[in-house]
C-alpha cells in the first residue's frame, strides 16, 4: 500500500528546503521523499528510511506472507 502524505512546500532556494509534519504511526513503515524541479524531467528521491514501532518490523502484515512465498 502506498500512502501519500500531503506535505508540500515550494522553496525559494534550490540548495535547502525543509518540510515538517507529524506522521502518526501504529505500525512500522518506510518513508522516502521526492523532489521535482521546474523541468518535468527533474525528479529526485531519497533512499528509504525504515521506521519501527514498539520493536516491530516495517513490513506490511497483510502482504508479508504472500511476498515471502514469492
Amino acid at each position: 500500500m502506498v500512502r501519500s502524505v500531503g506535505a508540500e512546500d515550494e522553496g525559494q532556494s534550490t540548495e535547502n528546503l525543509a518540510v515538517e509534519f507529524d506522521l502518526p504511526a501504529e505500525e512500522g513503515f518506510w518513508i522516502a521523499a521526492r523532489g521535482r524541479g521546474a523541468n518535468p524531467l527533474q525528479v529526485a528521491h531519497t533512499t528509504p528510511v525504515y521506521v519501527t514501532v514498539n520493536g516491530g518490523g516495517f513490513h506490511n502484515p497483510s502482504t508479508a506472507r504472500e511476498n515471502l512465498a514469492l
